[in-house]
């Protein structure tokens, strides 16, 4: 194990780690769901400040975010998906705020998974990566590296989707997961004479950006159920470039014995 190669790989799981517990996320992300009204001010502007002491006074209990554009105000809630209570602060915001107003959208996500896979799954995943690279600089094994490659792939993965805008979802875990086997590989087979510079790894990294873009092809109409492949399939090529990075460490990640 090239000691070097492993403080690069720690470092670089730290950075993700940091980079998904700042994260910050907006409504139905982290698979929670979330609810948004958007509220239309008849003649006038919205006042936020109207709206935000009616819901102080009213709905104590619950957690939303506040947004004022001109005649509108909108109400934002990650995690609740309560039809009832959507529709009981529809009905306190327009009947209690002073300015007249109407109820313009409302939308209620429910949530598709359960909320631990979300932000608390990807963070335990950047957790593990780097006490695996921590225990790999105190007893070098190439297994170690292996799975700690492939969980940092996934990990950086992760954060890169979600720093560019992206959601935590099934579609994010796969394409951050996408390039996975390939660095995997290339670590499982790093310093090996018969695997010198890499071949087969880079080979599976190539069938994989090959495979991403001929998914790209699929009519989303015709794919049905299968849509959120293809979009998995465009978010791992969006950061390619970075799994492109990796493989290049995973190349000399373990001396050749």
């Amino acid at each position: 194990m090239h000691p070097f190669a492993a403080a690069v790989w720690l470092s670089v799981s730290v950075a993700a780690l940091v980079s998904l517990a700042r994260g910050g996320y907006a409504i139905g992300l982290d698979f929670e769901g979330g609810a948004m009204l958007s509220l239309l001010a008849e003649g006038g502007r919205c006042e936020p400040r109207e709206v935000d002491a009616v819901m102080r006074a009213r709905h104590p209990d619950l957690v939303y975010a506040l947004e004022a554009a001109e005649e509108r105000c909108r109400l934002k809630f990650a995690g609740l998906a309560d039809e009832a209570i959507v529709d009981a602060v529809a009905r306190t915001v327009v009947t209690e705020v002073a300015t007249p107003i109407t109820v313009e959208d409302r939308h209620v996500i429910a949530p598709v998974f359960a909320p631990a896979l979300g932000r608390p799954t990807a963070l335990a995943l950047a957790v593990a990566a780097t006490l695996l690279w921590g225990a790999s600089l105190v007893r070098p094994a190439r297994a170690l590296a292996v799975v700690g490659a492939a969980v940092t792939a996934l990990v950086v993965g992760l954060a890169w989707l979600l720093g560019n805008g992206s959601t935590l979802g099934r579609a994010s875990y796969v394409a951050a997961l996408w390039f996975a086997p390939a660095i995997a590989v290339l670590t499982a087979t790093s310093g090996r004479p018969r695997f010198r510079r890499g071949f087969v790894g880079l080979l599976v990294l190539a069938v994989l950006v090959a495979v991403a873009a001929a998914l790209q092809t699929l009519d989303v109409r015709a794919a049905g159920e299968l849509a959120w492949v293809r979009a998995a399939a465009r978010m791992a090529l969006a950061h390619a470039v970075l799994a492109a990075a990796l493989a290049l460490l995973a190349i000399g990640t373990v001396r050749e014995s």
